[in-house]
């Protein structure tokens, strides 16, 4: 029995060194995380630049669509169906926090995503700039009703990965 719980234990520490690229195909999605069962939504349905990226109930209002289309090898870029403005990285630090901005031109590094395999049909979704993953973990804001969304490192998480994990539900 010892022996098994230790087996158990290196593999739960090494999953997150096993993602692979994972294709999904170009469309229009709302992208969901395992955990929390809350979705990616522009704040308040902004139009705007720089507006927050934040994880929302699915209600299926068009601020929770997202153009997912592959650009750059296995990099997407992930633009709100209603405002047409890209989710963007642009704090490298351990954690940041996302929000939507123009592509000019070409999207910038802080601009791409890579979707990995972390299990049937889930994804942990890294910013290509950073290195950082999407955290699905949501938290009231104490002066507002949204809930923020942040981007963090896999050292600061425990074995659950389920707050990184994402399925991305077509929209039809």
């Amino acid at each position: 029995m010892k022996t098994f719980l230790i087996i158990t234990f290196i593999l739960i520490q090494t999953i997150p060194l096993s993602f692979q690229a994972g294709p999904i195909a170009d469309g229009l999605y709302m992208i969901i995380n395992k955990q929390s069962l809350d979705g990616l939504d522009v704040e308040r349905a902004s139009t705007e630049p720089g507006a927050k990226i934040i994880i929302y109930p699915p209600i299926g209002d068009v601020n929770q669509h997202f153009h997912v289309k592959n650009v750059e090898g296995n990099y997407y870029t992930i633009v709100s169906a209603k405002s047409s403005l890209a989710v963007t990285s642009y704090d490298n630090s351990v954690s940041s926090s996302l929000e939507q901005h123009e592509i000019e031109g070409s999207p910038s590094s802080n601009q791409l995503f890579e979707f990995l395999e972390a299990g049937p049909g889930y994804y942990v979704i890294r910013n290509k700039a950073s290195g950082l993953y999407i955290n699905g973990d949501s938290y009231t804001s104490i002066s507002e009703f949204y809930y923020q969304l942040a981007i963090q490192s896999l050292n600061n998480c425990s074995e659950d990965l389920s707050h990184l994990m994402f399925y991305f539900e077509p929209v039809w």
